[in-house]
């Protein structure tokens, strides 16, 4: 018995392991059908769809793709993000948007990530008013800014219109937390880090001018980094936490 016990027993298991296996792959196809049929429908939706659907699914892809934490998927997910119908999405919502509920700007700070918001705002804005300066924030080479890009790393978003922008300011990983931060303590905002990095842009620009109305895009929510202990660790703590992250 002992011995048909000893034998047994990691047939069992290589069975239970196979068995696990197999379910993992079904499940995994099961994500990637899932996934491919609404990235389909996402980008016939940008074609066709009315603007408020268009974001609604986008946004949707989005989150499949951080689902599915799949490299593969997570590259689709920014293809259909950057479909050129995006920035004409900003051009005709957020744009008008800004203009509307402040005639007054005189500067537009985005983060610059698939480069559809400072493409489709920044030409709704010029073709207001040329003066208006439309401003990116990059992040420095090397440095782990969530959401945005550097274009020295030499990928360049066929979204992205390069003219539009009148400055593009660097900011660092650390600047872009700090700024984070000082949202949520004296603002009450609680934004993702990219957000900072706009604000932390944002507050170079207003040192250097006299007088002026400056908009601000936060594009992320702070929920998405509320395992890096970005607000509740000191800040040397929190800066070396958010630097140690894999962002997908």
């Amino acid at each position: 018995l002992l011995l048909v016990v000893a034998i047994g027993s990691p047939i069992a298991l290589v069975r239970i392991k196979n068995e696990r296996n197999l379910a993992r792959a079904a499940e995994k196809r099961t994500q990637q059908q899932l996934y491919t049929a609404l990235l389909e429908q996402a980008r016939a939706t940008v074609r066709s769809g009315e603007l408020g659907q268009r974001v609604r699914t986008l946004d949707a892809v989005w989150r499949a793709a951080a689902i599915t934490n799949s490299p593969e998927l997570r590259r689709e997910a920014m293809a259909a993000m950057a479909l050129p119908d995006l920035r004409f999405e900003r051009e005709l919502t957020t744009g008008p948007e800004i203009l509307r509920d402040l005639p007054t700007v005189t500067h537009f700070v985005a983060g610059l990530g698939t480069g559809g918001t400072l493409t489709g705002v920044g030409r709704r804005l010029h073709e207001q008013d040329g003066e208006i300066k439309v401003i990116a924030a990059e992040p420095e080479l090397g440095e782990m800014v969530y959401g945005l890009r550097s274009l020295d790393e030499g990928f360049i978003p066929p979204i992205f219109d390069e003219s539009v922008l009148d400055r593009k300011f660097l900011v660092s990983s650390s600047d872009s937390l700090r700024a984070t931060r000082e949202l949520t303590e004296k603002e009450g905002i609680f934004a993702g880090i990219s957000s900072g990095a706009v604000v932390s842009v944002a507050q170079r620009i207003a040192a250097e001018i006299e007088h002026g109305d400056i908009v601000c895009l936060l594009p992320d929510g702070g929920w998405k980094y509320l395992s890096t202990e970005a607000w509740t660790a000191e800040l040397e703590r929190a800066e070396k936490s958010v630097s140690e992250t894999l962002w997908w």
